[in-house]
């Protein structure tokens, strides 16, 4: 299973990141933050699915996971996710952009920050 989340969360990153041929509007500034924010999404996508399989120890508090998510849950919307986003952020209008990807960089980085203090991960 290790392997098919790896795989998934992989192809949904590169296909997110090969779309920025195709999105010579984005900024470099943009495209950096696409890519911080995938990058929070896996880390945060790696400490859910522990919390998934720990269900005695831990319990999720994102609503749209359920306290105790399936690991095929956590893989299915994280990937989505990755998948979406710069869709999203591509789609917003230019001087909207920088609100969307710091508000969700911000989101991003506290869950993986909150893990980390409340969850020893």
């Amino acid at each position: 299973m290790k392997n098919l989340t790896v795989a998934i969360m992989a192809m949904a990153i590169l296909s997110s990141c090969a779309s920025f041929k195709r999105q010579a509007d984005w900024s470099k500034g943009q495209k950096i933050a696409e890519v911080s924010w995938q990058a929070l999404n896996v880390i945060d996508s790696v400490q859910t699915i522990k919390i998934a399989k720990n269900p005695d120890e831990f319990y999720e508090r994102n609503f749209l996971y359920g306290r105790h998510p399936s690991v095929g849950r956590v893989v299915a919307l994280k990937a989505g996710s990755a998948i979406l986003h710069p869709i999203i952020t591509h789609y917003l209008p230019e001087d909207w952009r920088k609100y969307w990807l710091g508000v969700t960089i911000g989101l991003g980085a506290g869950c993986v920050v909150n893990n980390i203090i409340v969850m020893g991960f």
